[in-house]
C-alpha cells in the first residue's frame, strides 16, 4: 500500500497530510476524537477560542497518554514515537499561539 493524501479539517483550518494507506481509518478516527474533545470543551468550559481548545485538547491527549504509559516498576518509557508526536503538537500549538 502506498501513500495518500488526506485533508483533516480540525476547527477552522484544514491540514493536509499525506499517510500511509493502511493509516486512513486510524487518521479518520483521530480526527474524529480531536473534533469531540473540542466540541466537549466547548460546551463544559464555554470556550471558544480555537488555540486555546487545541491547547486544552493536546494537554489532555499527552496526559491521558503519559498516564497510559506511565512507567511501571519494569521501568518502561514512551516510545520514541510517541514522544516525537507530542513534541510536533506542543511545536504546532506554538506557532498557532503566536499567529495573534
Amino acid at each position: 500500500m502506498g501513500n495518500i493524501s488526506l485533508k483533516v479539517k480540525i476547527g477552522n483550518r484544514v491540514y493536509p497530510l499525506s499517510i500511509n494507506e493502511a493509516d486512513l481509518d486510524q487518521a479518520k478516527k483521530a480526527e474524529a476524537l480531536v473534533k469531540e474533545n473540542i466540541n466537549k470543551l466547548k460546551e463544559d468550559f464555554g470556550l471558544n477560542d480555537p488555540v486555546d481548545l487545541l491547547a486544552m485538547t493536546a494537554f489532555e491527549f499527552a496526559n491521558n497518554n503519559l498516564s497510559n504509559t506511565a512507567p511501571s516498576n519494569d521501568g518502561a518509557k514512551p516510545s520514541a514515537e510517541v514522544e516525537k508526536k507530542l513534541l510536533d503538537i506542543n511545536e504546532r500549538i506554538k506557532e498557532l499561539i503566536t499567529l495573534d
